[in-house]
């Protein structure tokens, strides 16, 4: 290991040692090939400032290549004009993971288990020391797939946009209370060892891994949260060290149920088909998660229950301790968590309501996405 100058002092016998009171090295990053892959599909007003992210990155990617699918635009152009590499798709009917399937088919034959592939949506932009990060732990946890970037809305001027930025900043809590690894390995930019994708491309035989013949399931409604499913399984682990990723938000109550139902309908979907696959600890999470939301669903009809016979019976509101206590704690506890938002954020919060009404519409679009599951329908892969 080498030493700065200012770190070092000379022993009295000649000898070179740190100081004792040195700061730690700083550790470099494994010399690996790191490979960017952005799937686009029409994506030409978001193209370059995901492309200039990378740019940006303190440990750059040794390729940018934009996986043009179906374009209808100039997003291949504009591509190729901002210095990336760019495959046109041929003939791809199976959306993103259609896309980088074809995509990795062609790379992979140059890379080695070693090396590394990020994948990033187009409309997502990642912070500077995300490659790096990346790379130190994947290098010092050898059980790692995938490092997933903690995602964080773009800034939004309407409620619901607002709302979804509040959502996602409690998701990161909820990733560092679980020693930085992630429910689901994120799709707006995460970096995976390569040799953990080929793993997950040979195991698709229908014994280890539910039956398939590429890198991504193609018929999962949700992708990323199916390849978190592939690789854990496999019996790797997926870490979010809390490096962000800034995405869209849905500024339409229309496209937010569109995304959520393909969401949770995906989740469901997944869970059924790697059934006992999953191991036992992971199926409890995975379905914990579920049951966690079917009782949110128990519990709103019970709280609007309880609230209309309040009013119907009393003809009017009574601030008894039964709706004081628990209001002021739900209270305290949604602004702490977006305390550090700014006050935007702490009034959304603290006026309760919007927030009510935020979750009501997830807890429904929630039931519809069961009642789908339970009739066996596919559901539809809505670009969000």
């Amino acid at each position: 290991m080498s030493f700065s100058g200012e770190n070092m002092s000379i022993t009295t016998s000649g000898g070179v040692r740190p100081k004792a009171d040195a700061p730690p090295a700083v550790a470099e990053p494994p010399t690996t090939v790191v490979v960017a892959l952005i799937p686009a599909h029409d994506e030409a007003a978001v193209i370059n400032a995901a492309i200039s992210s990378l740019g940006r990155q303190h440990r750059r990617p040794d390729r940018i290549v934009v996986v043009a699918d179906n374009c209808t635009d100039n997003t291949p152009a504009l591509a190729s004009a901002a210095g990336a590499e760019v495959i046109v798709t041929v003939d791809n009917k199976y959306k993103k993971a259609g896309a980088l399937n074809q995509a990795l088919e062609a790379l992979m034959p140059g890379l080695t288990d070693a090396d590394s592939v990020l994948i990033m949506d187009a409309d997502t932009t990642i912070a500077a020391e995300f490659v790096d990060t990346a790379l130190l732990t994947l290098a010092a946890d050898d059980r790692a797939g995938g490092v997933s970037s903690v995602f964080i809305g773009r800034n939004s001027d309407t409620m619901i946009g607002q709302l979804q930025r509040m959502e996602y900043h409690r998701y990161q809590r909820e990733i560092r209370r679980r020693n930085n690894q992630a429910f689901v390995i994120s799709g707006t930019a995460s970096l995976f060892r390569v040799g953990a994708l080929r793993e997950v491309r040979s195991a698709r035989d229908g014994k280890r891994l539910p039956i398939g013949d590429g890198y991504y399931d193609v018929y999962s409604l949700t992708e990323d949260n199916e390849l978190t499913f592939a690789l854990r399984t496999l019996d790797h682990s997926c870490p979010a060290p809390g490096v962000t990723s800034v995405t869209d938000v849905m500024e339409r109550p229309l496209d937010l149920y569109r995304q959520r139902h393909r969401w949770f309908l995906g989740a469901l979907r997944n869970l059924r088909h790697y059934g006992l696959r999953l191991p036992l600890h992971l199926r409890w999470v995975y379905w914990a998660q579920q049951i966690g939301l079917v009782l949110s669903v128990l519990s709103a009809a019970l709280m609007i229950t309880m609230l209309t016979l309040t009013l119907v019976l009393q003809l009017g509101w009574s601030l008894t301790p039964i709706w004081l206590v628990p209001t002021a704690i739900l209270l305290i506890e949604r602004v702490v968590t977006v305390w550090t938002m700014g006050w935007r954020q702490r009034l959304i919060a603290a006026s309760l309501l919007p927030e009510m009404a935020y979750s009501i519409f997830l807890i429904v679009t929630f039931s519809v996405a069961c009642k789908d599951f339970l009739l066996g329908r596919r559901g539809s892969w809505y670009a969000t």
